[in-house]
């Protein structure tokens, strides 16, 4: 496809990919002053809690943190409170314990995750699930591939969706092209306490782009992008590296 999808109410605009590439050109940048806030030791816990939750599949508490870190408690709340006023890197439950760590959560979620080690959790969204392997082999500095086990939002349709850490991509379900769909959001104006009602849950995949056309022209749905499985590959090492900063 040569072109994005964009929907807007129930209708469908479409985006020529140079602005498109002019865009992903930009996300670095941007990007940079959503970690102004963050240290070294902000980059290590929220490395260690994206990690553990994988490992663990349970909330991770502030004790925890702070014993395997060797660090203050107080300094681990803070930091976790931090990132989580800041959206767009962890939610915590009433007990003040990780539970979401983007890209990965161990809420259930439609986006069912099983990796090459065996382990299972679930992706935050859509867009998260895919970004998972590359997220994981980049902290783990290691080769990492992941069936994201979901379904078309418009059929129900289950698929399956393998995504490895070097962004290869492969889908089991013979006929299936999946898009990937990404709400916008004013982020400037924005006052959730997190991103997950207005993100995370409409982040989804359909099986093709017709379906998309379908669900999007039986009611007004969230305005967003839809991706290509090719072009999701091609943006996730940018938006995910740039948010996790980790050339930094």
């Amino acid at each position: 496809m040569d072109r994005i999808l964009i929907g807007r109410g129930q209708q469908f605009l479409e985006l020529q990919m140079s602005l498109w590439n002019k865009h992903l050109t930009q996300i670095p940048q941007q990007s940079q002053s959503k970690l102004l806030f963050m240290t070294d030791t902000h980059h290590r816990v929220r490395s260690f809690v994206v990690k553990k939750l994988a490992e663990m599949q349970e909330p991770i508490t502030p004790e925890f943190i702070a014993n395997r870190l060797n660090m203050q408690l107080a300094r681990v709340t803070a930091i976790l409170e931090e990132m989580e006023n800041n959206l767009f890197f962890l939610v915590r439950n009433e007990k003040g314990a990780v539970t979401w760590a983007f890209p990965v959560t161990v809420e259930t979620t439609p986006h069912k995750l099983i990796f090459s080690t065996s382990l299972q959790l679930y992706g935050a969204s859509a867009e998260h699930s895919f970004a998972a392997a590359y997220v994981g082999g980049q902290l783990n500095n290691d080769y990492l591939s992941v069936d994201i086990d979901t379904s078309c939002k418009h059929c129900r349709q289950p698929m399956r969706i393998t995504v490895d850490s070097n962004m290869r991509v492969s889908v089991n379900e013979k006929g299936a092209q999946p898009l990937v769909f990404m709400p916008d959001v004013d982020w400037t104006n924005f006052t959730e306490k997190n991103i997950l009602q207005a993100y995370c849950k409409k982040s989804v995949f359909f099986w093709s782009e017709d379906h998309a056309r379908e669900f999007r022209a039986n009611s007004d749905q969230s305005n967003g992008i839809y991706l290509n499985l090719e072009q999701c590959a091609r943006m996730t090492p940018i938006t995910q590296g740039a948010l996790f900063a980790f050339e930094r």
